[in-house]
């Protein structure tokens, strides 16, 4: 059968759990043996590995460069041979004129 602890009991117990709590914050760990203020590790979450972020970042930087030149490239495809050749020529005639007024 559980006793019941009545205020007394509970009042009387407090120096000894307080004096726990003293002895306990007398063995804090140093900031560097307990990882605070350390580096985040993130890792895959199928494989477990550690995850290079600055390297994930670069490959994707550079992915992305390669489908914005592969889209420029196509969209110079698609306007003809005669019409960018004709268009610049006819920026050029036009700054000539401007330039000669």
């Amino acid at each position: 059968m559980l006793s019941k602890v009545t205020p007394l009991k509970f009042l009387n117990s407090l120096p000894w759990f307080f004096g726990i709590l003293i002895e306990w914050n007398e063995f804090k760990l140093d900031a560097e043996l307990s990882g605070r203020n350390a580096e985040t590790i993130v890792r895959d979450r199928k494989t477990g590995k550690k995850r290079d972020l600055e390297e994930e970042n670069q490959e994707r930087l550079e992915k992305e460069k390669k489908l914005f030149e592969q889209q420029q490239k196509y969209a110079e495809w698609g306007k003809g041979i005669e019409q960018p050749e004709s268009k610049k020529n006819k920026l050029s005639e036009t700054c000539m004129k401007a330039q000669n007024h």
